[in-house]
């Protein structure tokens, strides 16, 4: 079978309509009558006064003037004409900001400046009693940015809607108890169980669904959002589509480096509602791992982005390896140390983009302690040590006999021990580098059999995948453990499909896929192209797990139609957020889910060209 055949047929599968659950107790306003109403919002907001027409009739309504990402004025009101009061308010609250002169010409000022701003209208539908008795009952009783929460206290009812709970970072336990504080006029209710404020002060908790239209650019034609953004659609990931992607990312990474007394590095996790980070540096592991992405998936991204992508790998090790504190960084962290141990390493031996006239001998052998340090035969890794700075220390250690000659006994007994520690159930924590320590050793047990005199390059014996790898079968189960906790369209609400392709690892009550997935997938879209770990028979099925995947980590990166909540979209744009959620983003998140869709474009163009032979 042919690729293109291949990935049409799991395209056309992923395409299939997911099933079609029930009508739901508190649906919001249909479609029609939801466009209504933003429409009616949206010629108030533009003529600056809000107007006496009767409209459909909805429980609450929020209302959300922005302009260049920033909030001018937020209304929330219940009741008849909810949608008037809701946008006076958010007008009222707007007008101070604008700053306009108040002369003869202020209302036509207003309206002027009211076409640089865009409109998001969120309408609630029946609120929905719900029997909680603490945050983590909340949580699972409340789709997170899906619905909004309220609570009443005597004879008042307050509300709080998904978009407002998303861009504060708002849990629904937190909401409901903070609502329950303002309408009791006592802050510190805020504080206690949601079980003591039901049973002391009879606060009743509900939760309620919304119709959510919104604006990405003023002026723009409204779109019908979920989550506060747009459901990616299954099967619009061709290799294509994956490249823009990464470029995307690439460019992100790009745009989110701060400098300072002429250095420049990735700064942490970056906060699109604030249009920047708290001013952090990322930690040393952090900083590598989003050189490591930059310069190895160059042959994937436009020639502009690829210069740059080269340049500012190069930057960021010069600075790692030329600065005295960041140097003490990357000792005080065996997972740094062992990851530029093992880059120094291939930067000698191969064309890694570590410039090699920067490894300073002292530094490297330095590095070399901080691993070697961190196994010993007989008391295994340090208890510290998180699983991946096990698995680099496994792949760290295992250049060293050919570098400078090392005894490679501790090297088989350390892979063998974080497989051992790990088990299958929590093998995907040590991804992806423990798949490529078990690579590695195959690599070199074929290369250290090679006659000396005409022996290749380490690296092209690995290319070749010819020796069989030993965990093989464990990387398999690993594999199919990772399928069995996908989360499956058809499974999903139709309100959810957001999800799909998302893959959970815990067993909590109400567990949700989060950016983390990309560390085993990318292992995972390795396997694909290895004959090793994928048979040829296997790879339809297996191309469609990955691309559903794939598919959720794209819901997770910041496209168009989420940019219009945040204050400066250039640098929000192709970021991957910690979840749905959870707006912020942290480098690795991006640097991550990179690396994955580069191994799946390189694991396609190496499976065509097999096919060609």
């Amino acid at each position: 079978m042919g690729l293109w055949s291949l990935v049409g047929g799991a395209l056309a599968a992923a395409q299939e309509p997911a099933a079609v659950v029930g009508a739901e107790v508190g649906q919001p306003p249909s479609p029609d009558v939801s466009m209504k109403a933003y429409r009616a919002v949206e010629d108030w907001v533009r003529g600056w006064k809000v107007g006496e027409e009767a409209l459909p009739a909805c429980v609450a309504a929020s209302v959300t003037l922005r302009m260049d990402g920033e909030v001018m004025g937020r209304g929330v009101a219940m009741g008849e004409r909810c949608l008037a009061a809701a946008a006076k308010q958010a007008m009222g609250e707007a007008e101070p900001k604008l700053g306009a002169p108040r002369d003869a010409l202020y209302q036509e000022t207003l309206k002027d400046l009211a076409k640089r701003m865009t409109v998001s209208v969120q309408l609630a539908g029946e609120l929905v009693p719900i029997t909680i008795k603490d945050a983590a009952d909340a949580a699972a009783a409340v789709a997170p940015g899906l619905e909004g929460v309220g609570a009443r206290l005597g004879d008042r009812v307050m509300v709080m809607f998904p978009e407002r709970m998303l861009t504060m970072g708002t849990e629904p336990g937190p909401a409901l108890a903070s609502l329950v504080a303002r309408m009791g006029d006592d802050a510190s209710l805020a504080v206690l169980p949601l079980s003591m404020l039901a049973k002391e002060h009879g606060a009743v908790y509900y939760r309620f669904k919304v119709s959510h239209l919104a604006q990405v650019k003023a002026g723009d034609t409204p779109r019908f959002l979920g989550r506060c953004g747009r459901v990616v659609g299954a099967g619009t990931l061709d290799q294509g589509e994956l490249r823009r992607w990464a470029d995307e990312m690439a460019r992100s990474l790009i745009a989110r480096r701060e400098s300072s007394q002429s250095k420049s590095l990735f700064v942490d996790s970056f906060d699109p509602f604030r249009g920047g980070s708290d001013g952090k540096r990322a930690e040393a592991f952090a900083q590598m791992i989003c050189a490591e992405a930059l310069g190895d998936c160059g042959s994937f991204l436009s020639t502009e982005t690829t210069a740059a992508a080269l340049r500012i790998c190069r930057e960021t090790y010069e600075q790692l390896l030329t600065d005295v504190d960041w140097k003490q960084a990357v000792l005080g962290d065996p997972a740094a140390a062992a990851l530029m141990w093992d880059k120094a390493s291939y930067a000698i031996m191969s064309d890694d983009p570590i410039p090699a006239e920067l490894l300073d001998q002292t530094f490297m052998a330095s590095c070399w302690s901080v691993v070697d340090s961190g196994f010993d035969v007989e008391r295994g890794f340090q208890e510290k040590m998180s699983p991946a700075a096990r698995a680099l220390n496994c792949k760290a250690r295992l250049i060293a006999p050919i570098l400078d000659k090392r005894d490679d006994h501790k090297n088989r007994a350390a892979i063998q021990r974080a497989y051992l520690d790990a088990g299958t159930g929590g093998l995907t924590a040590y991804m992806p580098w423990l798949g490529t320590a078990d690579e590695l050793q195959t690599a070199i047990d074929a290369w250290a059999k090679l006659p000396t005199d005409n022996r290749p390059r380490l690296v092209e014996v690995a290319r070749k995948r010819e020796s069989p790898i030993a965990a093989a079968v464990a990387l398999r189960e690993m594999r199919e453990q990772l399928w069995k906790h996908q989360l499956l369209a058809e499974d999903l609400p139709p309100d959810q499909q957001d999800l799909a392709g998302g893959i959970v690892f815990t067993t909590t009550r109400s567990p949700m896929p989060a950016w983390q997935m990309a560390r085993p997938l990318v292992y995972v879209a390795r396997m694909l192209a290895d004959p090793r770990l994928t048979e040829e028979d296997e790879l339809s099925a297996e191309l469609l797990h990955l691309l559903d995947s794939l598919r959720f980590l794209r819901q997770l990166t910041v496209r168009e139609s989420e940019c219009f909540m945040y204050r400066e979209p250039g640098k929000a744009l192709g970021g991957v957020r910690s979840s749905l959620w959870d707006q912020r983003m942290p480098p690795e998140a991006t640097a991550m889910t990179l690396m994955a869709v580069c191994e799946t474009l390189r694991s396609l163009e190496e499976i065509q060209k097999r096919e060609k032979k």
